[in-house]
């Protein structure tokens, strides 16, 4: 080994440079430090709220803009400190509505002088790499004089006229988009690639030839580099001298994909000023055509505002693009109405042009509500105030000081808009829950002399956009739908084809299951065990609550000729060459009248329609005025909100419509057929995908002939009522021990002001028995509040004149008038007063008869069962029962030789028998009850009756005791 001496000239030059390093650590940091106690305890903006980081240095805000996330950080720095925040040691953020003017607009009161300047810095970024500054980027003076020859190619006359060229590039992405069949895909590639063939062809008269490419266009994709690429140089910029220069060596050395997108631009714009004007006018000739006035632009500042066109014009109207789908994808209650609102407007495509599109509320509404969740400038726009200072939003900004306004934060901020992160078209629809929303904050085009130009395109393109673009698309779906149509077409296959081998049952198990198998789950949770367990609830849940569904659709349809006449019509199409060919889901998703009449039925009829209760947390919950204590049960019943008369009109009703007309916000967040949030139901659109093709099948024009006389001839549909005889006690002799609280009857006299032949005068009945009723039943039970809403009149019973009462004849088959879940029904749709029925139903109350004979009874008399020898589990099973458009529930009765019967021989007019349908909290609920054949009198005259039909509470009364 072999030693070397350094000389001593050599070693002190060394720790000389490194001393002298040393120093300048040291005076930089030590810079740093004091810079930072000065912006913190001495600049001008000390007073000023934000961050601690934020207000010492300006890297901060460099770092989160560099990495894409400033506009969260802001929004979440204003909802901690308010309207305005300093974001920067010279910089401050604005969200309030009056800052718009102050900032951006013209001289005022509040600001006299001129408008404020740009910031530089910020702007740097616009620059072409050329030097030349665009329209984005350019002096007051120049952005005049470049808005002037612009300002005609973005006029509405010049659009107008450019409307077929927006059609032609969205049905060309659409027609792109269906040739995948299904095939996931990236939905921002494809409308970047659509806007940025539009921008091109409206700028320079040729299409890009971007929607062609089946992965990215290289072009396009350039753009989203470029702009991450400046953005994160001119940030560097911030720190570094001779900014200018060094702006020009760091696009060499790190904008490469700036460099080739404006280099590629320019190409493109050479080619099209050597052309000169073409036949139809595009952007270009606009400019072309100023090169003989005073304001001709220089063949640098052309190629520059072209590369802006290009770059800003397609990246900002794909970005709200891909919002505004998000969201409707997310919504589909949205989606829904606004293709009913378009398909409504217009019978076909001819019809439609961009003015009467502008009319459709909703479409406008969904427009606006975009551009304010998601705005395609959802950054700031710096200024920067005067050397005198200014005033903004009524608070004093030196001069020098940077000031803006972050779109993304002011939209999103609650003091701005109600439910400001939820997406809601209707607040721009005169909604009065909106009313407190501050829509003088909203300019999603900026504001003053240098808002944007091309804002009346950015409107148009999504417009058509949304009118064309097919909302049942691939784009609107996710996963679960997917394997759905995986299933739908191996069926389809197996019943067209004559080889084809039905696969479709070994699909469903793998479609369910394989995820199991081949996740990163323990060994011991995939085990057989798991996976059938798995299976028995798949199928146990997924077979009960359809099936539940589709009873009760075909109920409804059957018992209303218009639903199944409009039905029919709507599916004759669709299904006019059934079963040959069976129409794919997504045919039938389109069909509007067939999805509201699903979505009805599962309102009435929810897969779940009991609470599935959770326990609150380890922290006391606040909901409304309550405090929930922490672990409470707590949950929501799907049927209670479905019922809310407060949200639904008529909620009994069902009413197929009421999905096609004004659907509120109210209706669709109270809508939770499946339950909400992580753990709802994973078979929803497996549900819907059944329930759409069953029905379509059955009621199509090649469906079978159904109405409700052969459906109950159906196999397995026969229940037939069995006749059993029974002993029937006589009560005559020991009246007073039957009560409604002991046996759930009573019998009482009572004599009646209406005269016989009255009993078929409907208005006299009303006049004179429902009062008497009233009274009645009040005296009897001690109710407070006590409402007849109804009569039946049985029997051979003669009109008097033209004012008669339809008559029944006796019933023969033991029944309860309402099911615990029927006497809901009964109370919330008959009590007049909606918002004293759902008082009525929170407490006790009851559903009562008071039952009268016309004249003595001998002939199919009124027996009753005591209410203690029926069991509910065992005896009682719900039916349905139509009434006008309403579907009630009964409780239909199977027969057991323990029941206990009694009726009263010979019943007189003045003998009136009530009793109880439904009581919620009384001793007993409820009795069952029919009329008898006798047949020591089988042949006597005909029983003639009438029975009053009462609802009855005992803690509410609107009308004191007078109800």
């Amino acid at each position: 080994m072999m030693l070397h001496q350094i000389p001593n000239s050599q070693c002190l030059a060394f720790k000389f440079y490194l001393g002298v390093v040393f120093l300048f650590c040291v005076g930089a940091l030590g810079s740093f430090i004091i810079n930072a106690l000065y912006n913190i305890f001495w600049h001008p903006l000390r007073a000023f709220p934000g961050p601690l980081l934020a207000r010492a240095s300006r890297l901060y805000y460099s770092y989160y803009r560099s990495v894409g996330k400033l506009e969260i950080i802001t929004k979440e720095l204003h909802d901690k400190y308010g309207d305005v925040v300093r974001i920067a040691p010279e910089e401050l953020s604005f969200i309030s509505g009056t800052s718009w003017d102050d900032i951006y607009g013209f001289k005022s009161k509040r600001r006299p002088g001129d408008r404020l300047e740009k910031e530089p810095f910020f702007y740097m970024g616009a620059i072409a790499p050329n030097g030349e500054k665009n329209l984005g980027a350019s002096s007051h003076v120049d952005h005049s004089r470049i808005r002037g020859i612009l300002a005609h190619a973005f006029s509405e006359k010049a659009l107008y006229a450019q409307e077929p060229v927006l059609v032609q590039h969205i049905q060309h992405m659409v027609r792109r988009i269906r040739q995948l069949q299904g095939t996931p895909t990236d939905a921002v590639r494809w409308l970047h690639h659509c806007t940025y063939d539009i921008i091109s062809d409206l700028a320079l008269g040729v299409s890009a030839g971007a929607l062609d490419c089946n992965e990215w266009s290289h072009q396009a994709h350039l753009i989203f580099e470029g702009i991450k690429e400046g953005i994160a140089i001119v940030e560097i910029l911030r720190f570094m001298p001779y900014r200018f220069h060094m702006m020009r060596l760091l696009m060499w050395a790190f904008g490469r994909s700036r460099r080739q997108a404006f280099e590629a631009a320019v190409q493109k714009a050479q080619v099209r000023m050597d052309t000169g004007n073409y036949e139809r006018p595009d952007f270009m000739s606009y400019i072309l055509e100023a090169n003989d006035t005073d304001k001709a632009l220089s063949p640098a500042e052309i190629t520059a505002n072209v590369a802006l066109l290009l770059d800003v014009g397609s990246e900002t109207t794909a970005s709200l693009l891909a919002g505004c789908l998000f969201y409707l994808t997310r919504n589909p209650d949205i989606l829904g109405q606004l293709t009913t609102e378009i398909r409504g407007h217009f019978t076909t495509a001819e019809e439609m042009d961009s003015k009467k599109l502008g009319r459709l509320p909703y479409l406008q509404a969904v427009l606006q509500e975009s551009l304010r969740i998601y705005p395609p400038v959802a950054g700031a726009t710096p200024r920067v105030t005067p050397r005198s200072g200014c005033t903004i939003d009524g608070h004093f900004v030196p001069g020098g000081v940077t000031v803006a306004i972050n779109q993304y934060a002011t939209y999103r901020a609650s003091t701005n808009f109600k439910d400001a992160i939820e997406f809601v078209p209707e607040r721009w629809l005169g909604n009065k829950q909106f009313q407190s929303d501050k829509h003088v904050v909203f300019q999603p085009f900026s504001h003053g002399a240098r808002n944007c130009l091309g804002r009346k395109i950015v409107r148009l393109i999504p417009t058509w956009f949304l009118e064309r673009l097919d909302p049942r698309s691939q784009m609107f779906r996710d996963w679960r739908i997917m394997s759905v149509n995986h299933i739908v077409e191996a069926k389809r296959r197996k019943e067209n084809g004559l080889t084809f081998v039905d696969e479709s049952d070994k699909m469903r198990c793998e479609t369910l299951f394989d995820h199991i198998v081949n996740s990163d789950l323990p060994e011991s949770e995939k085990s057989i065990e798991r996976l059938a367990s798995e299976a028995q609830v798949v199928m146990g849940a997924g077979t009960v609550t359809t099936a539940r569904t589709m009873d009760y659709l075909a109920v409804h349809i059957l018992l209303n000729d218009h639903i199944q006449a409009r039905l029919k019509e709507e599916l004759r199409e669709p299904m006019k060459d059934f079963p040959e060919r069976i129409p794919s889901l997504v045919e039938l998703e389109r069909l509007p009248f067939l999805q509201a009449c699903i979505k009805e039925a599962l309102r009435l009829s929810p897969g779940l329609t009991h609470r599935l209760p959770r326990v609150s947390p380890d922290v006391d919950l606040v909901y409304k005025n309550w405090v929930i204590p922490r672990g409470t049960p707590i949950g929501m019943s799907a049927w209670s909100m479905h019922t809310d008369h407060t949200v639904y009109e008529d909620p009994m009703v069902y009413r197929p419509e009421r999905w096609l007309e004004n659907v509120t916000p109210e209706m669709n967040r109270n809508y939770v057929p499946f339950t909400k949030g992580s753990r709802r139901c994973l078979g929803v659109e497996l549900s819907y995908a059944e329930i759409t093709l069953v029905f379509a099948a059955l009621f199509g024009p090649r469906g079978p002939k159904l109405n409700l006389k052969n459906i109950k001839d159906l196999p397995g549909n026969q229940k037939p009522v069995v006749s059993r005889e029974f002993v029937v006690r006589d009560v005559s002799a020991e009246l007073d021990k039957f009560t409604l609280d002991s046996h759930g009857f009573q019998y009482i006299k009572h004599k009646t002001e209406l005269a016989k032949a009255d009993f078929a005068d409907d208005e006299k009945v009303k006049a004179v028995l429902y009062p008497e009723v009233v009274d009645l039943v009040k005296k009897t039970t001690g109710a407070s509040y006590v409402y007849c809403y109804d009569h039946q009149t049985r029997g051979p019973v003669k009109p008097n004149a033209d004012k008669n009462i339809p008559t029944e004849n006796p019933v023969h088959f033991v029944h309860c008038d309402q099911s615990y879940d029927g006497a809901k029904i009964i109370a919330l749709s008959r009590i007049p007063d909606k918002k004293f029925a759902d008082q009525v139903v929170q407490g006790r109350f009851a559903i009562m008869n008071v039952w009268r004979p016309v004249k003595t009874i001998y002939k199919d008399p009124f027996a009753c069962a005591d209410a203690t020898s029926v069991v509910d589990e065992t005896d009682l099973a719900p039916m349905p029962i139509q009434a006008d458009e309403r579907i009630e529930e009964a409780w239909a009765v199977g027969p057991n030789e323990n029941h206990r019967w009694y009726f009263k021989y010979a019943q007189q007019p003045d003998e009136v028998l009530i009793f109880k349908n439904f009581d919620s909290h009384g001793p007993v609920r409820r009795i069952v009850h029919s009329a008898f054949i006798d047949p020591a009198h089988a042949q006597d005259y005909d029983r003639e009756s009438i029975e009053m039909r009462c609802i009855v509470s005992f803690d509410q009364s609107p009308y004191g005791n007078s109800g």
